[in-house]
């Protein structure tokens, strides 16, 4: 899977812009403030539904305008996808049909992004490391989607009780569902990292010489079942209004050289390790899925030395993926071989002409 051509309509600084894309590596180059995180954005948002930077959707439209277009044509067969966010809401186009939901741009387009707040995946709480992880999961194990949905509603359902203070038999009925779903999200987190494991130890070597792992905790103890810890939290999750036990509250503790990561002062490096991750991740992608995801790289060479960014490149480019780079000069980032290059100034774009 590739993106080939991307097109672009009143989404922040980019007025209208039309890219044909190299299925290999596409290099973004322009100073700051001109508009290459924005192409690496517009192509997140159409395979996240959302933004990384963390906008809300309206918030990307053009001031003076009512709506921003998105568009992407892939390699086949995996056709067209296409998104207009504006007053009427959000509207989501595969192959020229109307989409239910944004869930089927993630399906469609498998797209990750390493980008100078990647740090934020080691140093941050729980939320981030949960996402990393089901982005994965979800690729990989068919049956993720559906058994997670069943989970959060009956979780929604049962932390609605417990704020209306309803009785515990009443409590009680999402119990069953709530378990069931639990078990099975767990079961197919752990099968996913030990698929995982053998991709993380070759990015610990390629990038640091040194091991990465991830450590797994489920969100309740490991001595007790899931039915076990939800009894034996009943009364606090009843004075707390919100269940405390489940797949919800689980979390990836990421080791680095035999340490936590986290405990690492240095931003560079926590940028590394978290990039090491992304990149385990989109490798096995490729070995379980058989073709290539979107790999986003938005200015490298920020927090990182001489030495650190050559072997991030290095290895990035040994990942069978589609690459979207920017930097401030091409020297920077040097090439690949197939490579497309954009000038950005100011929110245009132009494509440098072969010679």
């Amino acid at each position: 899977m590739a993106v080939t051509q991307l097109n672009i309509e009143r989404f922040r600084c980019v007025d209208l812009a039309q890219l044909n894309c190299s299925p290999t590596e596409n290099l973004i180059i322009g100073r700051n403030a001109s508009g290459k995180t924005t192409l690496l954005e517009t192509l997140f948002f159409l395979g996240h539904g959302r933004s990384f930077r963390g906008t809300p959707a309206r918030g990307l439209v053009q001031d003076k305008t009512d709506d921003f277009i998105l568009f992407a044509k892939l390699t086949e067969p995996d056709g067209q996808l296409g998104i207009q966010v504006g007053k009427g809401g959000v509207t989501v186009k595969i192959d020229g049909s109307r989409a239910h939901s944004r869930s089927s741009l993630v399906s469609r387009l498998p797209v990750q992004v390493i980008e100078p707040g990647i740090h934020k995946l080691i140093e941050e709480g729980p939320a981030q490391r949960r996402s990393y992880l089901d982005w994965g999961v979800f690729h990989v194990e068919q049956l993720f989607y559906a058994t997670w949905r069943r989970y959060k509603k009956a979780l929604d359902q049962r932390n609605a009780g417990l704020r209306d203070q309803l009785p515990a038999d009443q409590i009680a009925l999402w119990n069953d569902t709530l378990i069931a779903a639990g078990e099975a999200v767990n079961e197919q987190r752990i099968s996913y990292l030990q698929k995982l494991t053998p991709f993380l130890n070759t990015a610990g070597l390629a990038l640091f010489d040194a091991s990465l792992e991830c450590v797994f905790n489920r969100g309740w103890p490991e001595e007790v079942s899931l039915a076990e810890a939800m009894a034996a939290n009943y009364q606090r999750d009843h004075k707390l209004a919100r269940t405390h036990a489940g797949p919800h509250r689980a979390d990836i503790r990421v080791r680095f050289d035999d340490r936590l990561a986290k405990a690492r002062v240095s931003r560079g490096q926590q940028k590394l390790i978290a990039a090491g991750l992304i990149l385990a991740q989109l490798a096995l992608f490729e070995q379980e899925r058989g073709k290539p995801a979107v790999l986003l790289i938005d200015d490298p060479a920020a927090e990182l030395d001489r030495h650190s960014l050559a072997r991030l490149l290095e290895y990035a480019r040994s990942i069978p993926a589609q690459r979207f780079i920017t930097a401030l000069e091409q020297e920077v980032v040097g090439s690949h071989e197939n490579s497309a290059v954009f000038h950005v100034e100011h929110g245009k774009v132009s494509p440098e002409e072969s010679e």
